[in-house]
């Protein structure tokens, strides 16, 4: 009894004292790592600052790769799902306006990933706009399958943000992938959707720029009424004529116009619409329209000219798509770009590498001298504990002189009670005597019991202390357990995908009841807390910051802060102190 009481009485002295070392080596490791890495708010700014810039259209070139890269990197770890998906998507539109659309793929789809559109907050708009990047991409190289499951995500997307506009453009795009696979009559379906969704929006003029394509398909199909019908529409609601009916933009309506006319008998009028094409990148369309033309009217020598004239823009055509295609593949396989970008991956995780390993060497350094400064703390509470035993003994010996001393006193009462009944002749002086001896043995006897009652609670507050002392040790043997060291290694975000399962918080609990009884006691059999809470507090008194409990249980700051809230007032039953919990389960420590 004695000697818990004093282990108790030393954990209380130096309590303050090892507290004040784990203070020392937290301020360290944040001062180094703020030394390390920017601010949270100046890589928002940052991340803002290049949003706006996409915004504003801007032509990104090789330079903005290190902004953007340190970017994701940054915000992988640190920012909300938001933040990942704008940081994967400005990388994107980086790596897109370089031309090099594997990476920009890569990133798209990697953005995409990021988001949670389980939460109220997700930024749709975005996710829209990064589903419409996709389908650019996949319809520049020919891949209509995922440009049309690219569309249709970003139509899903925009309903769901209430941004009819959007999701009626996605829908409307949908022609292009339908042009590649030679689909023309869902391109048909899709034009007529389109523009009756236009028209139920009051908007005349996209309704009618909606269904150009169709006159051409049309025309293919010999459907001349249905060309007319639809030329007739898009003359007069387009917006591409002027008050005098001239052509502002859009030269291939020429080409159309006039197969429309040729097709109808109007062989003049058609040969007019076909020399209004000046566009060199319609001289193909131009010439055919020519030949089609001199080949009704039966003049051999001209038919003979367009035709020549028709096989060049042919050709040219021809070669120029072949030069898309090269740049395509180019872009594709830029092996040389890739292998540059690995070389600096290399470098940038070597030296990411470089600085882990110091602050490795720090932290251990630090817990070096921790162990120094608590095994001198030890040595001292040694030599105190052994002094204060020494000086137990000898209270002990005291009190036993002092018992000794009031069996003396009886005897001599006794003796002296004997005395007077052989004496009788001097019955007044022994009276006298008695009388005093018996004041004097009560005095003796009030004080004896006054120094027992001051040594038993002197005890009782050495057995107090000893207590405290022996909890410290069962918290240091606590956290040498295995599934102590099972948490203390999964704090880290690193295992935000591998959190403790079910049987290590059952295992957890189980050992922790059997260390911490008062303090588990407290919080499940008096409270009942609910699991969530119970584990939170669990964590709490175990020494995880809230960064570290917000990875092991998988929350977020503010259902931190809310599940704090809750404990307080489930605990002490008054309005929320959320800063003071700590401080007010500390008395169940």
């Amino acid at each position: 009894m004695v000697l818990s009481s004093l282990n108790r009485t030393f954990a209380v002295e130096n309590l303050y004292t090892m507290r004040k070392i784990v203070h020392y080596i937290i301020l360290l490791t944040l001062v180094l790592s703020a030394c390390t890495s920017p601010g949270h708010e100046a890589m928002r700014q940052r991340l803002k600052y290049v949003s706006d810039c996409n915004r504003a259209d801007t032509v990104f070139t090789e330079r903005w790769l290190s902004t953007v890269d340190s970017l994701v990197a940054y915000f992988d770890r640190h920012g909300s799902a938001n933040d990942r998906m704008m940081a994967h998507y400005v990388q994107g539109r980086v790596y897109h306006d370089m031309g090099e659309a594997p990476q920009a793929l890569e990133c798209y789809q990697k953005a995409v990933e990021q988001a949670d559109t389980t939460s109220s907050d997700c930024d749709l708009h975005t996710l829209t706009a990064i589903y419409g990047q996709l389908a650019d991409l996949f319809d520049s190289q020919y891949l209509p399958d995922d440009e049309k499951q690219a569309l249709q995500m970003a139509e899903q997307t925009a309903m769901k943000n209430n941004d009819t506009l959007a999701a009626l453009k996605s829908y409307e795009l949908r022609i292009r992938p339908y042009f590649i696979e030679g689909e023309k009559d869902s391109m048909l379906f899709i034009m007529k959707n389109v523009r009756k969704y236009y028209l139920q929006a009051g908007d005349t003029t996209d309704a009618a720029t909606a269904i150009y394509a169709a006159i051409s398909i049309c025309l293919d199909k010999h459907d001349y009424p249905e060309a007319k019908r639809l030329l007739d529409i898009y003359e007069e609601g387009s917006g591409n004529f002027d008050k005098d009916g001239n052509l502002l933009t859009g030269e291939m309506y020429y080409y159309d116009k006039g197969r429309y006319l040729l097709a109808v008998g109007q062989t003049f009028e058609a040969k007019n619409y076909f020399e209004k094409i000046l566009d060199s990148s319609l001289y193909e369309a131009r010439f055919r329209g020519l030949l089609s033309v001199y080949e009704r009217m039966g003049i051999a020598d001209s038919i003979s000219k367009y035709a020549s004239l028709f096989a060049a823009a042919n050709d040219s055509s021809f070669m120029h798509v072949n030069q898309q295609q090269v740049e395509q593949i180019r872009a594709l396989y830029n092996y040389n770009r890739q292998k540059q970008i690995a070389e600096k991956t290399t470098a940038k995780l070597q030296k990411t590498r470089q600085e882990r390993t110091v602050m490795a060497i720090v932290m251990l350094l630090l817990v070096l001298m921790a162990a120094v400064v608590i095994r001198k703390i030890r040595h001292r509470n040694e030599r105190a504990y052994i002094r204060l035993a020494k000086e137990i003994e000898e209270k002990k010996r005291a009190l036993a002189e002092a018992i000794d001393r009031l069996r003396l006193l009886n005897y001599d009462h006794e003796k002296k009670m004997k005395e007077k009944n052989l004496l009788q002749q001097s019955l007044d002086e022994l009276h006298s005597e008695q009388i005093f001896l018996m004041q004097q043995y009560q005095e003796m006897v009030r004080e004896k019991n006054q120094e027992i009652d001051s040594l038993e609670s002197n005890v009782k507050v050495l057995e107090s202390k000893l207590q405290q002392y022996a909890s410290v040790d069962m918290e240091a043997a606590f956290k040498r357990t295995a599934i102590y060291k099972l948490f203390e290694k999964k704090r880290s975000p690193k295992y935000a995908n591998d959190l403790p399962k079910e049987k290590d918080w059952e295992e957890l609990t189980a050992l922790f009841r059997t260390y911490f009884v008062s303090y588990y006691s407290f919080i499940m059999i008096t409270h009942r807390l609910p699991v969530n809470q119970f584990r939170y507090c669990i964590l709490l008194r175990l020494g995880f910051d809230g960064t570290d409990i917000g990875v092991l249980m998988n929350k977020d700051r503010d259902q931190r802060h809310n599940l704090r809230r809750l404990i307080y007032e489930e605990l002490f039953g008054i309005p929320v102190q959320v800063r003071l919990l700590e401080e007010k389960l500390k008395p169940y420590f």
